[in-house]
């Protein structure tokens, strides 16, 4: 996995429903209201998500934290294809 962003890089977030950035998704619902808020946070730097030991992970160009607004906790991060509707 790759470190953090450096502190210049771009980065845009925007405040919404979890449904809908969950509506932008390939992957399953999950547990979550889809009334709760969350922030949407697109980082323009380079990211390599955790992958299996010994394997080639994929590094892509830009990557989306989603963070609960209320209890601030990171819900999921995401890689290409353009996860987040604002990015």
């Amino acid at each position: 996995m790759s470190g953090p962003a450096p502190s210049n890089a771009p980065a845009s977030a925007q405040e919404m429903a979890y449904g809908a950035w969950q509506h932008f998704q390939t992957i399953p619902p999950d547990a979550i209201n889809n009334d709760r808020c969350v922030w949407v946070v697109t980082v323009h730097a380079p990211f390599t998500p955790p992958h299996p030991y010994g394997s080639m992970g994929h590094t892509y160009s830009h990557y989306t934290i989603v963070v609960d607004s209320a209890s601030h906790m990171v819900i999921t991060t995401a890689a290409d294809p353009d996860p987040s509707p604002s990015a």
